[in-house]
């Protein structure tokens, strides 16, 4: 969930869960929000962005525990796994 929220965020520029003022919202509107509302993945794709950074972020925001991605599964995803973990080295 939190790689997800993360990419969701970089993609963004700003965390995908906020009030009409763009400020984060309180824990309890925040949890109506993550259970009823939009997913990540789908406020990100409102915005124009990236098919594949969506895919991951659906994946690792999947809101049922059974069919959310793993972390393995994460890793393999086409939008982390051509990344060279060396570049930074």
């Amino acid at each position: 969930w939190s790689l997800g929220l993360v990419v969701a965020e970089a993609a963004l520029g700003r965390y995908p869960y906020t009030n009409e003022d763009g400020k984060k919202v309180e824990f309890w509107d925040l949890l109506d929000l993550v259970v009823n509302g939009p997913s990540p993945a789908d406020i990100v794709a409102s915005s124009g962005r990236g098919s594949d950074a969506c895919s991951l972020i659906d994946a690792c925001t999947d809101k049922d525990p059974e069919t959310r991605a793993s972390a393995a599964q994460a890793l393999s995803h086409p939008f982390v796994a051509g990344v060279d973990d060396r570049a930074g080295a």
